[in-house]
């Protein structure tokens, strides 16, 4: 299986958020990719694919 990876800019992360795509995630975007932050205390994120 091949996955693709893809990067995004501020300008896609922040039309993201403004059109609701990431509304029900805690996100933030980490070397132009979408990470999930993981609840306090857990110190473990994960990368999201859209």
């Amino acid at each position: 299986m091949t996955v693709i990876v893809a990067k995004w800019t501020i300008d896609e992360y922040h039309r993201m958020i403004d059109a609701g795509i990431l509304s029900d995630r805690k996100v933030e975007l980490l070397k132009k990719e979408i990470v999930e932050m993981s609840p306090e205390g857990q110190g473990k994120r994960k990368k999201i694919y859209i």
